[in-house]
């Protein structure tokens, strides 16, 4: 478990919300504030466990629409969401966390603002949140280099 139980401090939980309303589309904002706030005590595992789970059904929609697109956007995002838990992992008590654990949870919600499947402009509402998430805590830098990581490790 993550020593999440007090939930994030109000005033960065203020200052967040209101960077994210400006960046954001309002029903992404929206949906997102309830998640965040209701983190409190997360297990990583159950997180990583959404997030497989997530992949299979995306699986299952890619094989019947046959979109490459679609596929590439969500191997891209649960490219990232898992650096993402990987640094949750490894410094958990840092302040990016419950926002990460929101984010990674607004990605699993097929029905979130914009509905994941209808269209190809489905995970774009996702995209943004993790986006901003990574900007908002500078963490575009260390995911990069998590992921190119990665990708060295599979190819070698």
């Amino acid at each position: 478990m993550l020593g999440l139980s007090d939930g994030p401090s109000v005033p960065t939980s203020l200052l967040m919300e209101s960077l994210f309303k400006l960046n954001l589309r309002p029903e992404a904002a929206d949906r997102f504030w309830p998640l965040f706030r209701s983190i409190g005590e997360t297990n990583l595992a159950d997180m990583r466990q959404k997030l497989r789970a997530f992949v299979a059904v995306s699986e299952d929609h890619i094989k019947k629409s046959e979109n490459d697109l679609v596929a590439s956007q969500i191997r891209h995002l649960v490219t990232e969401a898992n650096s993402l838990l990987d640094l949750c992992e490894s410094e958990p008590d840092a302040e990016f966390v419950p926002y990460v654990l929101a984010a990674v949870e607004y990605l699993v919600l097929l029905d979130d603002a914009e509905n994941d499947f209808e269209s190809i402009f489905g995970f774009c509402d996702d995209a943004a949140i993790l986006v901003e998430v990574m900007r908002a805590f500078n963490l575009e830098e260390r995911i990069a280099f998590t992921v190119n990581s990665q990708k060295a490790r599979k190819s070698a």
